[in-house]
């Protein structure tokens, strides 16, 4: 018989795994800051002539392109930055930047790395095997603010969060810090979409928790000349159904969050906040399909939402987007932007421009970065020809 002795060890490891369990998610679902309210800007825009342009960010490297983000400056610049490798997971991923003069007519700078996994284990002082997705943003100081992932070995349940700041445009950058998401050893945690301001200051970032199961979720962080800080965690649901949350504040107090389903052939989820996303509502599914995919959404005059999203029970040949005008219940399809059998076109990520037009950057066919320009007024004139 084996001694209570020899299972010792074992069980105080166990008891020990479930208290770091236990406490990562009571502090998950109680921030110890607590939002008061969206930072919301201008929403009305009076252009008339319908916009519409196309072009390509990665210039065709032959390597693998995913998950990119986008965001833009004071002085109208945009910052693009995705992952670039063989392939996902790989070591020789690195995150690309890129950068878009204010001129509409520009074209894309040539990408630089501006992470690998080697600088990043010699800033961190700690093993460092892989990178993965991150979302670029300003903050209130107009810095440039990047959040990733960074994997030691194994897969995205081993992953950690990190951060690195510019005070100019992308120039020059902090060294990486290591951001603590999760009292659970801090591992499974990810970004993909961007973080909406607070009237207070800050950000609330939308993350997902990918160890022993999906689970979406927030962070309030707060930023400096050089610093990246989390003030405050919360979960936003529980359950397993739904992760990779995007946020959408349609007024200070009033908010959306769509939600990735966490199963192929599933619906989008949906979840509001009435509190200044104090508080979220358990989630719904609502009737637009899901494969699994990654979506993003913003938010247009009117109150009204904007999603992009693969429009398809199964796979990513086809990209759509819808409008709702009753946050986020029902939904009109807009236009189909890709639909071609056997390819892949994933991770759409939005922004509203300072002039009110829409970016909209996905991974096209894991080979390029698409960017698409529109406006309101060609989202009425597709609408209005589906009637």
């Amino acid at each position: 018989m084996t001694s209570w002795w020899c299972r010792a060890p074992w069980a105080c490891a166990g008891i020990i795994t479930g208290i770091y369990f236990w406490a990562g998610w009571r502090a998950l679902g109680v921030a110890s800051q607590a939002p008061a309210g969206f930072a919301v800007g201008q929403t009305e825009y009076g252009t008339a002539t319908p916009v519409f342009k196309e072009e390509f960010i990665a210039r065709d490297s032959g390597r693998m392109e995913h998950v990119a983000s986008l965001c833009e400056l004071s002085d109208r610049r945009l910052v693009a930055v995705w992952y670039s490798g063989s392939h996902e997971g790989s070591s020789d991923v690195a995150l690309l930047l890129a950068v878009k003069p204010a001129d509409e007519d520009a074209a894309w700078s040539n990408p630089y790395a501006v992470v690998t996994p080697n600088t990043v284990a010699r800033e961190l002082r700690r093993p460092v095997a892989k990178v993965g997705n991150a979302v670029v943003f300003t903050d209130a100081g107009d810095r440039l603010v990047l959040v990733f992932v960074s994997l030691p070995f194994g897969g995205w349940a081993l992953s950690s969060l990190n951060a690195k700041v510019s005070s100019d445009g992308g120039t020059s950058w902090s060294p990486a810090q290591r951001l603590t998401a999760t009292p659970l050893f801090n591992l499974g945690t990810l970004v993909k979409n961007k973080p909406l301001p607070l009237v207070r200051g800050g950000l609330l970032l939308p993350v997902s928790h990918e160890f022993l199961g999906r689970f979406p979720g927030m962070l309030l962080l707060a930023t400096g000349d050089e610093t990246v800080e989390i003030a405050g965690m919360r979960r936003l649901c529980g359950g397993r159904r739904f992760f990779q949350p995007a946020l959408v504040a349609l007024d200070r107090s009033t908010g959306v969050a769509l939600l990735r389903a966490a199963r192929t052939g599933e619906k989008i989820g949906l979840a509001s906040s009435r509190d200044g996303g104090a508080s979220w509502s358990e989630p719904k599914s609502t009737r637009l399909d899901n494969p699994d995919a990654g979506i993003d959404a913003v938010a247009l005059s009117g109150r009204r939402v904007l999603l992009a999203f693969n429009n398809q029970r199964f796979g990513r040949s086809n990209l759509a987007i819808a409008v709702s005008a009753d946050a986020g219940v029902s939904w009109a399809t807009v236009a189909t932007l890709e639909d071609e059998s056997g390819a892949e076109f994933s991770y759409p990520f939005m922004l509203r421009g300072r002039d009110g037009a829409i970016h909209l950057v996905y991974t096209w066919k894991r080979r390029n970065i698409k960017h698409l320009t529109f406006n309101e007024a060609w989202i009425e004139a597709k609408l209005r020809r589906a009637l």
